[in-house]
């Protein structure tokens, strides 16, 4: 495994590719702990991809409201020298009960430890009136139509306090660009 981490960092090396330009990205802990090591000024900017697969507590279900279900703590994950995570949409946002979206729990710690938030993937779900799918779980009483993924990414970039959003699509990157200039 570490001759792959290694050929990663190799190939942007060999392309004169500066690491301040490097953002390698994994949902496996070990790759970051290796280029973090081996490699400081391409895991500086390492970006570990975090959904309820990769930190669940074992024997418990992911609830992003409850640290005690989760595999590593967020102080946890800055001790080990990471400084921006990726989580799945869903991580970082709840809803007060009244309908209200707010920041999780998840996403307070993760603020609160200094690390940078980047997040993953807003156009992925069907029509928000049939709930969303897993992008939007837990979300229900906040979301009943497509317009509703605006008031989300509101959250998300103003009380999250997210970096940037991963989008699939290029037309919704394109509207949120719009969107922003108005």
């Amino acid at each position: 495994m570490n001759d792959y981490r290694q050929q990663l960092i190799d190939t942007y090396k060999a392309a004169d590719v500066p690491a301040s330009d490097v953002f390698a990205q994994s949902f496996n802990i070990e790759d970051l702990d290796y280029w973090i090591k081996n490699e400081p000024a391409y895991g500086a900017n390492a970006v570990y991809l975090i959904d309820d697969s990769n930190e669940t507590a074992k024997d418990k279900t992911f609830n992003k409201d409850d640290a005690t279900t989760w595999k590593h703590s967020l102080a946890d994950i800055k001790a080990r020298g990471i400084n921006t995570i990726a989580p799945a949409l869903w991580l970082l946002v709840t809803t007060d009960g009244k309908g209200n979206m707010q920041p999780s729990e998840y996403a307070k710690q993760a603020k609160a430890n200094g690390l940078k938030i980047i997040t993953w993937s807003i156009e992925r779900s069907g029509p928000l009136a049939d709930g969303g799918d897993w992008y939007y779980s837990g979300l229900g009483d906040a979301i009943n139509n497509d317009g509703d993924m605006m008031n989300y990414i509101d959250v998300l970039a103003q009380d999250v306090g997210v970096q940037g959003i991963f989008f699939r699509l290029a037309r919704y990157s394109e509207l949120l660009c719009q969107l922003q200039r108005s």
